[in-house]
């Protein structure tokens, strides 16, 4: 199952029926316009395209964005995890991924820059997030793939703030529940996700 996240509303692709979900059909929108779709999405809060190829319908959605790759990680310092806020909300560090640059090596450069990290470990993949946001005058649909990363010596923090980084913190794993009530739902999902690793 794909699940795009616009604000807090969230587009689900799945092969069922998803419980509390409004069931859609991506060919009711015009395919030149993603505008129309994108105001059901927000004002039905949770909808979802049911098909049995999920993969071609999620490209058939993709098609009607500008779509763009980031990477970023989950980084751990005994129990410890690393988050940022950013814009007024809890958010992991992420950022696009630059021409000849693989994905691994951008999510960690990525969160190196925006907090300051010198030293970090890359491990296993945690999951992929999707969401649309506004960029000049249409919308980018960005794939964000997440990494579990630990760091041994963590030196001093500073927040990257011409990326609208204003604070980051070592918070313990047991707390970050409490974080995450101000926060996205594809980062609470990734969240999820991490914790099934542990």
């Amino acid at each position: 199952m794909y699940k795009i996240y616009i604000n807090s509303s969230c587009l689900a692709i799945s092969t069922h029926p998803v419980d509390g979900y409004v069931i859609a059909d991506i060919n009711d929108f015009n395919a030149k316009d993603s505008t129309k779709l994108l105001n059901f999405i927000e004002k039905n809060k949770f909808v979802c395209f049911v098909s049995t190829d999920t993969e071609f319908l999620f490209n058939q959605f993709s098609q009607l964005f500008e779509c763009v790759t980031a990477a970023g990680g989950i980084v751990e310092n005994n129990s410890n995890i690393l988050i940022i806020k950013r814009n007024n909300h809890w958010d992991l560090p992420k950022g696009h991924i630059e021409n000849n640059e693989s994905i691994e090596e951008g999510a960690i450069r990525e969160v190196c820059e925006e907090c300051g990290l010198s030293e970090i470990e890359l491990h296993e993949k945690i999951g992929i997030s999707y969401h649309i946001y506004p960029w000049d005058n249409h919308f980018r649909l960005k794939t964000t793939h997440w990494y579990r990363m630990t760091s041994k010596t963590p030196n001093e923090l500073h927040p990257q703030t011409e990326e609208g980084i204003s604070e980051v913190c070592w918070i313990p794993l047991a707390t970050l529940d409490s974080y995450l009530v101000n926060s996205y739902g594809n980062i609470r999902d990734i969240i999820r996700q991490f914790k099934l690793l542990k």
